[in-house]
């Protein structure tokens, strides 16, 4: 059959031996190692980011290397947007008097009413 198929005898044992392969396992290790990299960032870093960890660990790896692995594996980064502020202290808007001054307790029925207007500038 190693005949047959030009494939020298000794490969074929070797095979029997270790159908896996050296070469697999040590893609499964790296595998590996990113997803935890990778979950351990909470799924957050790219794989520029990634790749230095990994580095930074011991592991020697390019950043296209991780990044292809991460696309086999299904791992993306998540995109959070930026914090976006809505409302300015610093202004020179006239500020509403405090009529209710913190007494919430009314003895009568919608005697204050409270709401948020903060959003809104006053004229």
């Amino acid at each position: 059959m190693c005949r047959v198929l030009k494939v020298p005898g000794n490969s074929y044992y070797r095979w029997l031996k270790d159908p896996e392969g050296q070469r697999m396992r040590k893609y499964m290790e790296l595998d590996e190692k990113i997803r935890d990299a990778y979950f351990a960032a909470k799924g957050r870093n790219g794989s520029p980011r990634l790749a230095k960890d990994l580095q930074v660990s011991g592991t020697p790896v390019s950043r296209t290397t991780v990044a292809c692995h991460m696309k086999e594996m299904g791992l993306r980064s998540k995109l959070s947007k930026r914090f976006k502020v809505t409302t300015d202290a610093s202004h020179n808007y006239k500020v509403a008097p405090n009529l209710l001054n913190r007494r919430f307790n009314q003895n009568e029925p919608v005697k204050a009413c409270v709401s948020d207007l903060t959003l809104y500038p006053i004229p």
